[in-house]
């Protein structure tokens, strides 16, 4: 049931980011207390392009930057293969990067530092789907990801 409403959630930020629109209620939003305070100070602020290069052994493209992702909205998945409901929550980010790489969607799989080496790498069909692993844990670090998955989006503003 969790993962039908994030699979909601995620799909109606994304078409209120298409038609333009801003952020609002009727996003999930996962934890309480002062972890979700500090994530609470982190929406419509810029989200730090520096993160990135915490991301290593990019695949299906080019590791990222401020430029290539300028005007363009942003899906992050923190996501482990060997974590079933990460898998889920892969195939979803998969099948968003096929329908909304027209909108210019970039969709980006930030794999955890264990087992990378063996995970399923699968290059796109169509899209925008970039793979790419967290070997030292500094890219959940500067995110705040506590567990796998988690979905964080940038909106065109470039504002997490």
């Amino acid at each position: 049931m969790r993962n039908r409403l994030l699979a909601a959630a995620v799909c109606a930020s994304l078409a209120g980011l298409a038609m333009g629109m801003e952020p609002g209620d009727g996003v999930v939003r996962e934890g309480e207390g002062a972890r979700r305070a500090d994530l609470n100070t982190r929406e419509l602020k810029p989200f730090d392009a520096g993160a990135w290069a915490s991301l290593s052994d990019w695949k299906n493209g080019a590791a990222l930057s401020t430029s290539a992702t300028a005007g363009k909205p942003v899906l992050i998945l923190t996501w482990t293969d060997y974590i079933p409901a990460s898998k889920r929550a892969f195939a979803l980010a998969q099948k968003l990067a096929e329908a909304k790489s027209a909108q210019g969607l970039i969709v980006v799989c930030a794999h955890g530092k264990d087992e990378w080496a063996a995970a399923s790498k699968p290059a796109p069909a169509t899209g925008n789907l970039l793979l790419a692993h967290d070997a030292s844990g500094a890219f959940r670090g500067a995110i705040k990801s506590d567990n796998d998955p988690d979905f964080y989006l940038i909106d065109r503003a470039g504002q997490l």
